[in-house]
């Protein structure tokens, strides 16, 4: 799996080096965000013991676990090939409401590059969630089979959300999650690629007083031994 991760991730991969760890300790973290999301207001931090993140989550950021529903999926990854060993993969995520259709071509070893998506047998384009111009593609983006998809409802919008890990995603990347975040109330749809550290493992959307659509994006910072001190969720806006 070959995949350019946001910048936010850049340090973190350098850090680690090539180490192998599907799972990195945490003891503590370290919150920064600005009073509110408009780009001038002063930023400030706090910190809290890993306890204490719901507390942050819930009370100082605001997030509203009620605009959020787990929708049962059922997840299927077939492939077709050629003699020169390239490979098409189309990856389904289905309920009796939706259907995301995700289609890559590669290796077999796993390298690979993302082509198509559809929902409800509608083509979506990408966008970038941090200019929202129309984005080149998603990236070298695989899924695997073990995914999560939910609906975030507001009165105005209504949000897809797939989220997992990479297909054959090694070391470090593997403690990345990813997100493919589709604008299903738009005509035609808009999708966005979005991720964070696998602690705490989600992305808490929230549509804030400015009617922004905001996420919490976490990078780790490694201590000396090795294991991860702290981590940092960056406030993010989509949809400005």
């Amino acid at each position: 799996m070959k995949f350019f991760p946001p910048a936010l991730f850049i340090l973190f991969l350098m850090a680690c080096g090539g180490a192998e760890h599907a799972h990195i300790p945490t003891d503590s973290v370290t919150i920064s965000r600005s009073k509110d999301v408009i780009a001038d207001e002063d930023e400030y931090e706090k910190a809290y013991g890993l306890d204490d993140l719901d507390r942050y989550v819930y009370k100082e950021y605001g997030y509203d676990s009620t605009r959020f529903k787990l929708i049962p999926t059922k997840s299927t990854i077939t492939s077709q090939s050629d003699e020169s060993d390239h490979v098409q993969y189309t990856a389904e995520f289905n309920n009796k409401d939706y259907q995301l259709k995700f289609i890559w071509s590669g290796t077999e070893d796993g390298d690979s590059s993302a082509s198509q998506l559809f929902v409800n047998n509608k083509p979506v384009k990408f966008y970038d969630p941090g200019t929202n111009n129309e984005a080149t593609g998603p990236g070298e983006l695989d899924f695997g089979v073990d995914v999560q998809m939910g609906l975030y409802s507001w009165p105005s919008r209504n949000y897809l959300l797939v989220s997992g890990q990479a297909r054959g995603a090694q070391g470090r990347f593997r403690s990345i999650l990813y997100g493919i975040l589709v604008n299903v109330s738009t005509n035609p749809m808009r999708a966005y690629v979005i991720s964070t550290y696998e602690d705490p493992g989600d992305f808490y959307l929230k549509m804030n007083n400015h009617q922004q659509l905001t996420y919490l994006s976490c990078t780790p910072e490694l201590g000396e031994s090795g294991t991860v001190d702290s981590l940092h969720p960056h406030l993010e806006i989509i949809e400005k």
